[in-house]
């Protein structure tokens, strides 16, 4: 019979004072690890002023709905009364565009010309400078010639915060003469009462009938007396007029007298 024998192999003991070492244990991983393991206490007290410090720091993050933010933007305003879109067109927008487009840091420029409205609209880079460009569009203004019966134009800044919020309708019978007193009720009561209300910067009315006064000429009548339809014109301007007479002392009430027309 053959016999065989269990050979077994020995490995080497490792030095003496040596610990074992592990994967787990290698690397800055595992010394974060070890550091968390060791020193607990530490790592709670760590732990807790992160956390405190956070709350404290979440509590006193600013919110803004419409936070303050200062667009590029410039909006050169005209109004020139009487005037047809094409003429607001070829004697305001356009020799605006000509002179406004080369301003440092313009990147778009576009505009809208209505019915006795010119509105040049100027977009900036983001890094530009806006009282710099304000007061430079205004010097560019000022070689410009428009017409006489033209207003001098305004140097608007937008401003998002301005823009309307809410809109309120009023809406009446279709009577004669509803819209007329709807629009004088919307003015005169609506109005004045929406304006004292905290936080409200101005209440604009637009839609409904407004009172106006129509003079119909008699040109034979005109012919006969030599008068001019500008004659008539400026006479009635000069007879529209609301004058201040002075005041009236009575007592302690103080009255003012006026001249109306």
């Amino acid at each position: 019979m053959n016999t065989s024998e269990d050979q077994t192999e020995t490995l080497p003991e490792p030095p003496e004072g040596s610990e074992p070492t592990s994967e787990a244990t290698s690397g800055p991983l595992g010394g974060i690890w070890t550091l968390t393991v060791d020193r607990p206490v530490a790592t709670l007290m760590i732990a807790i002023g992160v956390a405190v410090f956070g709350y404290l720091s979440f509590g006193q993050l600013p919110l803004a709905l419409m936070p303050e933010l200062s667009y590029p933007t410039l909006t050169v305003r005209t109004q020139y009364e009487g005037a047809a879109p094409e003429e607001v067109e070829a004697e305001i927008t356009r020799p605006l565009e000509e002179f406004l487009r080369t301003v440092e840091g313009l990147r778009a420029i576009h505009s809208t010309s209505r019915a006795g409205l010119s509105d040049v609209v100027l977009e900036f880079q983001w890094d530009t400078d806006m009282d710099f460009s304000s007061q430079r569009v205004r010097e560019r203004i000022d070689v410009i010639t428009f017409p006489r019966t033209a207003e001098r134009p305004l140097v608007l800044r937008y401003d998002p915060a301005l823009d309307p919020i809410m809109r309120l309708g009023i809406v009446s019978d279709a009577e004669k003469g509803a819209l007329t007193k709807v629009r004088v009720f919307a003015e005169d009561e609506v109005a004045r009462a929406l304006e004292k209300i905290k936080g409200v910067a101005i209440v604009k009315v637009y839609g409904g009938r407004q009172e106006v006064v129509r003079v119909d000429l008699d040109q034979q009548r005109m012919s006969q007396l030599g008068l001019s339809v500008e004659e008539v014109q400026q006479r009635l301007v000069a007879e529209n007029v609301n004058l201040a007479g002075g005041q009236i002392d009575e007592g302690g009430v103080r009255y003012l007298v006026r001249t109306l027309n």
